[in-house]
């Protein structure tokens, strides 16, 4: 078996250090072999010499390539094309990985059965304090992922990007990923990897929850502050009726609804919940209604570009 482990970044290039140092720590499983390519997105930082620079003494191959379009979709698809591997590991710049995420990730390829693997993921709060009104729900929004400490199939196209594998038969099925229901410059939207592996699961391939998989995702300062929740949860809420199938007048009509219902009963209760020193209350308000905003503007796309096809 090999792996390769795919990080897509831009102009990020001292938390990558970081991650790759993590990437560099890895147990390699007998029989096994392991790559790891990076992938700039129209990076304009020095990524690409830091890549070089770590490589010299890299315990498994290292590589960068240039990706000048910008957009995580367009970046995991030349990963992809430029990766080796039968198992194809997506993992953020930002990640600390687990010494055992290599072995949890080949002993549960190996095992068989399933096609895709969704890893655990807990924030890593180095840089900021955790919110105390931070709620399980909202960490979703800061892509944390705990089903447990049992390895279980998904039910649900329950994965997050930041720590995401797959076979490349899947890759060959249900891909390329796609460019544009996914972040693109300063536009938060994400759904790439829900919609492959949906598209995996409509072909009865199975979805594999490895805690052994394991990883901590950075927790920058600005993303716990209201403009970032606000944009991810707007983005979101875009991006999930990007990918229906069919979106008739009166789907459309009714996401609209909701969606002003949602932000008039929000714009209501937030004076209240900042009156009554509610911060958890307030965020929640804040981001509800962002998630109204993105319904109203995601039924108007969705709906008038018409079938998926």
């Amino acid at each position: 078996m090999k792996v390769s482990i795919l990080i897509p970044t831009h102009n990020r290039a001292a938390l990558l250090r970081r991650t790759l140092d993590s990437v560099s720590r890895q147990r390699i499983p007998p029989g096994s072999e392991c790559e790891c390519v990076v992938v700039a997105n129209a990076c304009t930082d020095d990524t690409e010499s830091v890549v070089a620079e770590l490589g010299a003494a890299f315990p498994m191959p290292l590589r960068c390539t240039a990706e000048p379009r910008p957009g995580l979709g367009a970046a995991r698809n030349r990963a992809v094309r430029e990766a080796a591997g039968d198992v194809l590991a997506l993992i953020d710049d930002d990640v600390d990985l687990d010494q055992g995420w290599l072995e949890a990730l080949a002993s549960g390829a190996a095992a068989g059965g399933a096609d895709l693997f969704a890893g655990r993921i807990t924030l890593w709060w180095e840089a900021v304090p955790r919110p105390t009104w931070l709620t399980p729900g909202m960490e979703m929004l800061l892509s944390c992922l705990n089903r447990g400490p049992e390895p279980i199939d998904l039910a649900r196209p329950d994965v997050i990007g930041a720590n995401f594998a797959f076979t490349r038969h899947a890759y060959e099925c249900c891909g390329p990923f796609r460019e544009d229901i996914d972040r693109i410059g300063s536009a938060l939207l994400g759904g790439g990897e829900t919609y492959f592996a949906r598209a995996a699961q409509r072909r009865g391939m199975r979805i594999r929850y490895l805690p052994g998989m394991f990883v901590r995702h950075w927790v920058a300062p600005h993303r716990v502050e209201p403009p970032y929740l606000c944009a991810v949860s707007m983005g979101n809420a875009i991006s999930i009726l990007l990918m229906k199938q069919r979106y008739p007048l009166l789907d459309a009509a009714r996401t609209m609804l909701i969606g002003l219902v949602r932000i008039a009963t929000h714009a209501l209760l937030l004076p209240f919940a900042l009156l009554a020193g509610r911060p958890g209350a307030a965020m929640n308000s804040r981001v509800r209604m962002a998630i109204g905003r993105g319904q109203l503007l995601g039924a108007w796309r969705r709906f008038t570009s018409g079938p998926l096809r």
